[in-house]
């Protein structure tokens, strides 16, 4: 059961990271500008917004990613084990691997609680205490967590479920 969801883990949470940050920076891709998620925590360790920055702050951001993806993962595996009742949104049923509509809608719910929890508390120490003077905007702090865990949660709890079906 432990190597199971570890290989997941890592796979999901790599994965659900790089749609998080896609989610983030896509305003640039617009003309618009995007809070600068990578540089912002990177520069914690740096003091500094550069590509050193960016480089850290995606690594600290991917061994996060890795870590939800693991308690989403043991969410994914008490509810397919039966030890909380799910209601019956499955489609596609004769697929290799079942397509249960939940999973996605939970880690939907599951994202965006996750990303007003850390907004919460990560607003008040990056607002107050960055060392970069520009990333304290609190407005886009809170956005760029709502949108990003909605997007890393609903992703992640879809395909740990897929995957955990075909290694369990």
């Amino acid at each position: 059961m432990i190597l199971p969801l570890t290989l997941t883990s890592v796979l999901t949470g790599l994965f659900g990271t790089m749609l998080m940050l896609a989610s983030l920076y896509a305003p640039q891709a617009w003309g618009r500008p995007a809070y600068d998620t990578l540089g912002t925590l990177g520069s914690f360790f740096t003091r500094r917004i550069d590509a050193q920055a960016r480089v850290i702050g995606g690594l600290v951001l991917a061994a996060g990613g890795i870590v939800f993806a693991a308690w989403y993962g043991w969410v994914a595996l008490m509810f397919m084990s039966g030890t909380f009742a799910t209601p019956d949104y499955r489609v596609l049923r004769d697929f290799p691997t079942e397509i249960h509509l939940f999973y996605p809608l939970f880690g939907l719910v599951g994202g965006f609680a996750q990303g007003m929890f850390a907004a919460l508390i990560l607003a008040f120490v990056v607002v107050d205490f960055h060392p970069v003077a520009a990333q304290r905007d609190p407005f886009a702090l809170v956005q760029s967590f709502l949108i990003g865990n909605t997007v890393f949660g609903l992703v992640v709890l879809f395909f740990q479920h897929q995957l955990l079906q075909l290694l369990i």
